[in-house]
Order: structure tokens, then sequence, then C-alpha cells
């Protein structure tokens, strides 16, 4: 009789405890597009209950808390807001790109790091200035364009390739020339690239 008893009571604290659980439904979309935002992390302020959007930019999370919830939202490059839910209806959410978090990531050849962890210095060439220079190569079209890049013709023969060197005579293959990564494959020699490319 006792262990009846002792089961009722329990299942009275689950019923209890299930029948205040509640969902709070929404989407996030990109407010200059209007698009769905995906892998946005939805979190109640506070707690480690959270959620992230779909491909869709859904996101359901469920939440024992009873009245209104504060969300934060965060999504890299949109930075993080916070909003309030009440949970009586869908939470449309509209975020913004922020411009200054563009400044705080460097992307280079190799991969893209953060401006504060950049040890070297980082140059670029615009394809448009490329263009503008008639050269039988890229090298002697970007000639002169880039800080301490020397590039130099060996001699006037017919396919002879140049000879760069970056700030001295440095190379991570531990000669003088430099490394060319092309679409996450390496080069030794620049003109082991396809020229179409």
């Amino acid at each position: 009789m006792k262990k009846v008893g002792l089961l009722c009571v329990m299942l009275l604290v689950l019923t209890t405890a299930w029948s205040q659980s509640r969902q709070i439904k929404g989407k996030v979309i990109d407010k200059l597009t209007g698009n769905p935002l995906p892998d946005v992390s939805v979190v109640i302020k506070g707690t480690e209950n959270g959620t992230r959007t779909d491909k869709d930019g859904n996101f359901v999370l469920n939440t024992s808390a009873t009245g209104k919830v504060d969300l934060e939202l965060s999504l890299i490059s949109y930075g993080t807001m916070l909003i309030t839910a009440d949970g009586t209806g869908d939470v449309a959410v509209t975020m913004d790109k922020e411009a200054k978090t563009m400044d705080d990531v460097v992307v280079v050849g190799y991969g893209s790091v953060r401006k504060r962890d950049l040890t070297g210095s980082v140059a670029s060439v615009k394809g448009d200035e490329v263009k503008k220079v008639p050269a039988g190569n890229v090298l002697e079209s970007v000639q002169g364009k880039i800080a301490g890049v020397d590039i130099v013709r060996t001699n006037g023969g017919a396919g002879s390739r140049p000879a760069v060197t970056i700030r001295g005579n440095r190379s991570i293959s531990a000669d003088n020339n430099p490394l060319y990564i092309v679409d996450g494959i390496q080069y030794d020699n620049f003109q082991d690239v396809n020229s179409n490319d």
C-alpha cells in the first residue's frame, strides 16, 4: 500500500512539473536581406538552457520558467542581442550585421585569424589593379604594388621566371622562393600555377 501511495505522489510531482513546461518558438531573419539565419545561438539569459536555429531560421526552446523570459541571440558578424518573449506566440527576430566585426578578422592566404593575433604584415592587390597592367603574367602586373615584395626579371629570355623576394631572402621552404598556395594546393614555383587561374 505504501508503494502505491509513493508511486502516486511521484506521478503527481512529475505531472505538475511537466505541465509547467512550455515552448518558446520563433524565427530569426536578416534585417537587410530578409533571408532566414541558420545557426543563431538562442539562450535564456542567465541559464545554460539554449538551442540553435535550423536552416530555415526557426527555433524551439523548452523552458519551465513562467512569465516573460529574456533571450540572448548571437551569431558571428551579427553580434549579440537581447529580446523578451512571453511565450504566448511565435517570436519574430530581425538581426542586423555589425560592420565593426569585419575589422576584427583578417583573411590571409592560408586561413583567417583575429586581427590582434596577426603577427606579420598583410597586403592585398585588387583584381582591377592587376587588369590595368598589360603584362605576361600576374607577378609582373603586381610588381611595385606590394610593400616589401621585390619582383625582378632575372633575364630577358622568353619564358624566364621573375625572382621574388619578400622582405629579404626568407622562406618557409628554406630557399629564397616564396611559398604559393592556390585553393589550398602548395606550389614552390609560380610557373606551376595554371595561368588561366
